[in-house]
């Protein structure tokens, strides 16, 4: 199949660039996997897998029509915790160290049922529900990849972590805008 016989499927390329246009998506999407690079090895992996697995479950909850309560909310909540845990982790040295796994873990899944479930509730009439599915899954591990490289980035160069740091900070930002909109 070619790229563009991948892009004719109905809902694939919606799916796919949902969490890319909407800023609040694209932000948690690429923080999640910065998040899961500062904590360790261990997180880089476990954090965005749980955050995909969470999201799946609650997309195919939206897609059905059914809003999980204050999903909205929830959303600038994650922008907003990890934003904090972006710029206080590089800035603090705190990368492994202080934020157990399991907890970030907790929240992790807590954010992808929000992101997931707003996902499913906005796919297009048009799409193909399993297709805009697979789409959103797979723009959003393009995401947490990216936000890792950026994370595994900060570790090595100065400079890198200084903007991680400042880009955390506008995120979270970013959520406390939405909290108070």
């Amino acid at each position: 199949m070619t790229a563009g016989q991948l892009v004719s499927v109905p809902g694939l390329w919606d799916g796919f660039t949902h969490p890319l246009l909407g800023a609040d998506h694209l932000l948690a999407l690429v923080s999640v996997g910065i998040v899961s690079a500062l904590l360790g090895p261990q997180a880089i992996w476990t954090l965005p897998a749980s955050f995909v697995a969470s999201m799946a479950l609650a997309g195919i909850v939206g897609l059905n029509g059914i809003a999980l309560p204050r999903s909205e909310l929830w959303i600038a909540i994650s922008l907003v915790a990890l934003g904090l845990t972006i710029s206080t982790c590089g800035a603090m040295g705190l990368t492994g160290r202080r934020i157990p796994t399991w907890l970030a873990g907790i929240f992790v899944v807590t954010f992808g049922a929000a992101h997931g479930n707003a996902h499913g509730l906005e796919m297009p009439a048009t799409a193909s529900p399993a297709a805009f599915t697979v789409g959103f899954l797979a723009g959003t591990a393009g995401l947490h990849f990216a936000g890792v490289a950026a994370g595994l980035s900060s570790l090595r160069h100065r400079a890198s972590a200084f903007v991680l740091r400042m880009a955390g900070a506008f995120t979270a930002a970013t959520g406390v805008g939405l909290l108070t909109r």
